[in-house]
């Protein structure tokens, strides 16, 4: 496949966690190939768009997009996070990367118009569409830290599996 890029914010830097633990670490084992975490705790869509020059300069084949949750819990219009997503999506196509966006849901929350912005998004840039990173471990809390947002090891790998199934036509291309 050549170069994966896993661009985003504490879910992407797994946050808390042995970083063998990172959803990104273990996507690396269900692929089989090298996967470069560009997680930074904290970040927003703004931040995302700031660091592009950073996965830029790796040249990535694959990069799969993974901010908004800050932006959606600071309140921010879903308008501003969605310019600084396409704004992001754009500069990696532009630069040959394939694209894979991962959207959210988190219970308790109502999403409003979070959800139909991914799918806008995706549709836009020709990514591949992750609709919520947390699939599969939502309302388990079993798969959470204490803070009940961040995922532990077993939610970590629930990810990374779910992941790897999206990118699998993807990554089995190879081109």
């Amino acid at each position: 496949m050549g170069k994966i890029v896993c661009f985003g914010d504490s879910i992407t830097q797994g946050y808390m966690v042995d970083p063998r633990d990172s959803y990104p670490t273990r996507l690396s084992i269900h692929l089989g190939e090298e996967v470069i975490n560009l997680g930074v705790s904290g970040d927003t869509s703004f931040d995302g768009r700031a660091r592009i020059s950073q996965v830029l300069s790796i040249r990535p084949d694959l990069t799969v997009v993974e901010f908004g949750i800050n932006d959606f819990l600071s309140e921010t219009p879903v308008e501003l996070c969605m310019d600084n997503l396409s704004a992001i999506c754009t500069h990696l196509v532009d630069g040959g990367s394939r694209l894979a966006l991962a959207g959210f849901k988190i219970p308790g929350f109502e999403p409003g118009p979070w959800p139909g912005m991914y799918q806008e998004l995706a549709r836009r840039h020709g990514a591949i569409l992750i609709e919520d990173i947390f699939d599969g471990i939502s309302g388990r809390q079993e798969c959470f830290l204490s803070d009940g947002l961040h995922p532990n090891q077993e939610g970590y790998r629930v990810i990374a599996s779910k992941v790897a199934q999206a990118l699998g036509t993807v990554v089995d291309a190879g081109d």
